[in-house]
């Protein structure tokens, strides 16, 4: 029995010193921390939790062994491992539905996989097998969101601008706001077989927005003031329904609203002052033109704001983090 032991540990003490030192470093913190937990320490059990989860810090991914260990935390007192909990039970009791046939059940659960909600992984592949099955089960949504999976040819499915149309407009007839929308995006760019068609997306946009859509609320806006789909050029009507949107919430709304007052259009003054109002609001819902917007406000000292380099510089970053070609632009010509 001796040997054996002396042979056990002698293997054990081998495979360590082949690691390398930086996971040997994490080894040593997983089995610190395991003791911490087994002395009772609440946040070590939480932790260890975290890392059996995700397969990090010196431990093989365990999903078996991260529960017993939240369970632990939870009875421990422990308030992340008693939420996390909460939603896994949550997630079960939607998959429950689910798989009952509950089409709004399969939705919510493809949404809570598409993003890692709820204590589950993300896996847009799982995501596109439950949208599927509630498109398929005639919920709107599930329509919807899977043609937003081909479109973006995500979850294993090949780009299909085609079948994403197919989706939209199944979403759309079903009156599905978000459907009407992304199927006047289709029609404004012609994509997925459609002919480029802006009188059918100012169509697709009004449907959305008379339903309370502020996507829809927002690109009809937008068809207004470039004159687009059959309308005549129309500020005010633009005005109207970039108000709408921003007022509801839409970021994009909010910083055309902005751009609006800053050029006195539309039947508005021209006012520096609301124009950085709504720059702000829309960058810090993370609109990337609203960042910029507002970083271009800081550098040139307008509406009511200091000349501030460094608050433009803020912005332009995280404009250009967000994907502002012009944010880097300005950057660039800063020096910065």
């Amino acid at each position: 029995m001796a040997a054996g032991t002396t042979a056990i540990i002698l293997l054990s003490l081998v495979a360590l010193s082949k690691l390398p030192a930086g996971q040997k470093q994490l080894r040593k913190e997983a089995e610190a921390l395991r003791r911490k937990a087994e002395a009772g320490d609440a946040g070590a059990m939480y932790q260890l939790g975290v890392r059996y989860a995700n397969g990090r810090g010196g431990l093989a991914k365990d999903d078996a062994q991260a529960l017993d260990w939240y369970r632990k935390a939870a009875e421990a007192g422990h308030a992340d491992a008693l939420h996390y909990l909460q939603l896994r039970e949550e997630v079960e009791a939607l998959r429950r539905k689910a798989e009952a046939g509950d089409a709004n059940g399969m939705n919510d659960l493809g949404v809570m996989y598409q993003n890692g909600q709820g204590g589950l992984a993300k896996d847009e592949t799982q995501a596109v097998i439950w949208y599927r099955k509630a498109a398929e089960a005639g919920n709107t949504n599930g329509m919807n969101d899977l043609g937003f999976m081909y479109q973006n040819g995500q979850g294993g499915l090949a780009k299909d601008d085609t079948q994403a149309v197919i989706w939209y407009r199944k979403a759309a007839e079903a009156g599905n706001t978000n459907g009407m929308t992304n199927l006047g995006v289709m029609y404004q760019n012609g994509q997925g077989g459609l002919a480029k068609d802006g009188t059918q997306a100012v169509i697709w946009y009004r449907k959305a927005a008379e339903a309370g859509n502020t996507n829809g609320m927002t690109n009809l806006g937008f068809m207004y003031q470039n004159g687009q789909g059959g309308l005549a050029k129309d500020y005010a009507q633009a005005v109207i329904w970039y108000r709408k949107a921003a007022e509801a919430g839409n970021a994009t709304g909010m910083s055309n609203l902005g751009f609006m007052y800053q050029n006195g259009q539309g039947g508005l003054e021209k006012d520096d002052t609301q124009a950085v109002i709504w720059y702000r609001k829309a960058a810090e819902a993370g609109n990337a033109i609203g960042m910029s917007n507002l970083g271009s406000m800081y550098q040139n000292g307008e509406g009511g704001l200091a000349k501030d380099d460094a608050q433009a510089v803020i912005w332009y970053r995280k404009a250009a983090e967000a994907g502002s070609e012009l944010a880097k632009s300005n950057l660039r010509r800063m020096g910065r």
